[in-house]
């Protein structure tokens, strides 16, 4: 009964992204994310950072990207942005603004890629 009432749902749920940390599994919306970033070398662990939480889960930079939709970006060795964030990109200091107020920067290897997205 409730398969049939799931498959009659007219309005589509977006994809989540299941992210563990321990024993502690967080569902999340991948358009609620505003960037990742990866934890030391060897440490194995990355943060993904929404509006009002952090989340530590174990999986590298390169397996969230495979899971976030693509207008994800990854902008230097460490961290990766949600581009629907960008506010301003300060070209004299390679640096990306975000909404949220964050500024990161962006890796020589990655800023015309960047660039091009952004239409700059």
């Amino acid at each position: 009964m409730q398969e049939r009432r799931l498959a009659h749902r007219s309005l589509p749920r977006p994809r989540m992204l299941s992210l563990k940390d321990g024993r502690t599994a967080f569902m999340v919306n991948p358009d609620d994310v505003i960037f990742v970033r990866t934890a030391s070398k060897g440490e194995g662990k990355s943060c993904v950072v929404l509006e009002h939480r952090r989340i530590e889960c174990a999986l590298s930079l390169t397996q969230l990207l495979e899971r976030l939709p693509p207008h994800f970006l990854q902008i230097n060795r460490w961290e990766a942005i949600n581009m629907e964030w960008v506010t301003m990109v300060d070209q004299s200091n390679r640096e990306v603004h975000l909404r949220n107020g964050e500024s990161l920067l962006i890796g020589g290897a990655f800023y015309k890629t960047v660039c091009q997205h952004l239409g700059i």
